[in-house]
């Protein structure tokens, strides 16, 4: 029997979903990772077509549609140990899916109670067989197909994802990362925006190198000479000359993370480095051409910041000729097992290392909040690999989930009732926040008993 499964029940242009408006609610299922694999990542698989889905044990993992009589079957096959050959069941009539137990030997669960008979379930609800662990979700898109990342080991994973939606403004983002645009990355702490610069400089075929400076992190009368340089002389202690990270870029890319906090007269001097691709090192006379392709980082819009009166509006214009926005790892839960993948693979764990992932574990990674995002998970895989016995992680090492927020249902009400106060009630935008569309925030809602006009009120 396996581990017992404890889960908690302008010259500006934004990348967003404009598609959502004109697609449909889709249904799809995310294997979200194998625990026995995670170094496969996980998949997903459209649902438009399919009436009943069958999880078993193979040799590899694989998907193979079939179809008889106007009903169609896909079958998601996988070499884990605790998998039974015929092992679990979805199963969709009149609109209504229901997952079951095919007499397996180590059980069904849905949001870590063991099934007894076909269950109900509905978007955001977690179903583990056999230690693989499926999300069952909808979203308001075009259509798509299948999705495995156990395919693209040897994609950047800040360029990857399962979500539909989000796949489809990525693939945007790739579009710009071989010209010369100024992008814009928008997201928490922890999000991976310097992970996603570094793959889109990857992709860019620039030919200098990437470089990257946290204008927060450094003190503010050095901002100037450590951006732009400086000669030997120019001032008390410069006994030599430096480039400075815009000139060290040359042919490259630099990242310029916070330059929200960056002074007034930094903006200006980076305004016309940007305007006239040169540069004029403290001291200097004359400018040095330079050839550099910016990426500016941010927690928040830089509109914000220029609504405040402390960041240039025409140096916005520069820098976010592209804005792009990444969502907290909390609202792509679906991609947990590429970054798991991810961090394993960075720390030179291969399949001969047999990595894998406890029951506990694995339902710990997927009940947990992660208010430090993907930096978190990263750190935490790293230190639960420092621990790991015999190749296996435990859950020891791990964060655990608050008492309050560990049931993932009630995580959910949580985010669903914040996204609903900070929009006033606006369903279209509560649906693109939490990547869903108006039909599951709807669902939500119903669910929940909440009503929607409570929120426009106050």
């Amino acid at each position: 029997m396996s581990d017992p499964i404890e889960l908690p029940s302008s010259t500006r242009t934004e990348i967003i979903d404009t598609g959502a408006r004109a697609a449909r609610s889709r249904p799809f299922l995310y294997l979200v990772f194998e625990a026995d694999r995670p170094l496969a990542g996980g998949a997903r698989y459209a649902l438009d077509d399919v009436n009943e889905v069958v999880i078993g044990r193979g040799t590899d993992r694989t998907a193979t549609r079939s179809g008889a009589n106007g009903k169609r079957r896909l079958e998601i096959r996988a070499s884990a140990p605790f998998l039974s050959k015929e092992h679990a069941r979805f199963r969709r009539e009149a609109g209504t899916w229901t997952v079951e137990d095919l007499g397996s030997r180590n059980g069904v669960f849905a949001n870590g109670t063991l099934l007894e008979g076909p269950t109900k379930i509905g978007p955001g609800d977690i179903v583990a067989a056999g230690r693989l662990f499926f999300v069952f979700q909808e979203e308001e898109t075009d259509e798509v197909g299948d999705f495995d990342a156990d395919n693209m080991r040897g994609e950047p994973a800040g360029l990857l994802t399962l979500l539909p939606s989000l796949d489809r403004r990525i693939k945007r983002l790739r579009q710009e990362a071989v010209r010369s645009t100024s992008i814009t990355l928008v997201g928490e702490t922890g999000t991976g925006k310097e992970v996603t610069a570094k793959a889109l400089h990857q992709i860019s075929g620039r030919r200098g190198p990437y470089v990257a400076i946290n204008c927060g992190a450094i003190p503010r009368d050095l901002i100037q000479s450590e951006l732009f340089g400086y000669t030997k002389g120019a001032f008390s202690g410069a006994t030599e000359n430096k480039n400075g990270f815009i000139r060290e870029a040359h042919q490259g890319t630099l990242l310029l993370d916070e330059i929200i906090a960056a002074p007034p007269e930094v903006q200006v001097a980076l305004l016309r480095v940007i305007q006239e691709s040169s540069v004029t090192p403290l001291g200097g006379r004359q400018p040095q051409q330079v050839d550099v392709r910016f990426i500016a980082a941010a927690q928040k819009p830089f509109a914000t910041a220029v609504e405040a009166g402390t960041f240039r509006e025409d140096l916005r214009a520069r820098l976010e000729a592209l804005q792009f926005e990444i969502p907290p790892l909390r609202e792509r839960m679906e991609d947990i097992g590429i970054f798991i993948a991810a961090e394993l693979r960075k720390m030179g764990v291969t399949e001969n290392d047999r990595p894998r992932l406890s029951s506990a574990a694995a339902a710990n990674l997927l009940a947990y909040d992660w208010p430090r995002n993907v930096r978190e998970l990263a750190q935490s895989i790293n230190v639960a690999w420092g621990g790991a016995r015999d190749g296996e992680i435990g859950d020891g090492d791990l964060p655990k989930p608050r008492t309050e927020d560990g049931n993932p249902t009630a995580r959910l009400k949580q985010q669903l009732i914040a996204h609903m106060r900070a929009t006033r009630g606006n369903i279209a935008e509560v649906g693109r926040r939490m990547n869903r569309p108006r039909s599951t925030v709807h669902f939500f809602l119903e669910k929940f008993g909440l009503d929607p006009n409570s929120f426009r009120d106050g």
